[in-house]
């Protein structure tokens, strides 16, 4: 008990403990969205604090912090970061990026049948075991 107590007066990140640890209450708990929206955190520090809320570490190969693709312009010799068209549709997942892929996850939904595996759309995890 009196390390649980000299981690709390330090205000070690997550050493203060939220009344549930359900990640919706550590980000609120946190205060991390309101700093990112006064600009008082970088974007790659908000992120960073949504994936230590998940549980994401790098400590384990499976378990690496995850970060939005934004990008979708890889050919130009010149990136133009206030070009619209060098950014991904961010309303889309990446599967309905093109109509191509999104038909083709739409017909694996549709014709895969299991009787104890529900339907799904995308059969793979964004995280790999490098």
């Amino acid at each position: 008990q009196q390390f649980t107590a000299l981690l709390q007066l330090a205000r070690t990140p997550l050493c203060n403990w939220p009344p549930s640890l359900h990640p919706r209450q550590v980000i609120k708990a946190e205060r991390y969205t309101d700093l990112w929206r006064r600009h008082q955190i970088s974007n790659f520090e908000y992120i960073m604090h949504l994936n230590v809320a998940a549980g994401r570490s790098y400590n384990d190969i499976t378990q690496y912090p995850v970060f939005p693709w934004i990008l979708q312009d890889y050919t130009s010799s010149n990136l133009d970061l206030d070009d619209e068209k060098s950014f991904r549709d961010l309303s889309k997942p990446i599967g309905a990026l093109n109509p191509v892929r999104l038909n083709a996850f739409i017909e694996r939904f549709h014709s895969f049948e299991d009787p104890t595996i529900p339907k799904f759309m995308y059969g793979s995890h964004y995280s790999s075991a490098g």
